[in-house]
């Protein structure tokens, strides 16, 4: 049975996957290994907010350091990313939006915990765009 419910991925797809994930492997791979994280494709603001969301219920109290890793398909990659990154900033659990050097690459926010306000939580959005 394949990974897909017994369907095969196409093989574009299989190459979209394939050069996302030498992206991820290009970028601070140790830094993505000590943090909660989540891949998800953009469809919108909302997918981002529930990504978000789901996100914040896998991480423990002790855990401090997630990333949201989000697969861009299809439009303007630079608007997909402000408005990723609003989305993020709107969520009722984020506290700020820290400076990032290129935030078309990542953006850092600090959350906080919705059963203990005084826990933060260090969120990393991190954009990828998928060509072809």
């Amino acid at each position: 049975m394949g990974l897909f419910g017994g369907r095969d991925l196409p093989e574009e797809a299989r190459d979209r996957t394939r050069m996302a994930l030498e992206q991820v492997a290009r970028r601070n791979v140790d830094e993505l290994l000590r943090r909660d994280l989540d891949c998800k494709f953009y469809t919108g603001p909302q997918s981002v907010a529930k990504a978000i969301d789901q996100l914040l219920g896998y991480v423990v109290w002790r855990d401090t350091k997630a990333a949201l890793l989000l697969f861009v398909r299809r439009g303007n990659f630079t608007d997909v990313v402000e408005k990723a990154a609003e989305a993020v900033a709107n969520h009722p659990q984020c506290q700020r939006r820290t400076p990032s050097a290129d935030p078309s690459r990542r953006s850092d926010f600090v959350f906080t915990r919705a059963d203990d306000p005084d826990r933060a939580i260090l969120l990393a959005l991190l954009p990828f765009q998928l060509t072809g």
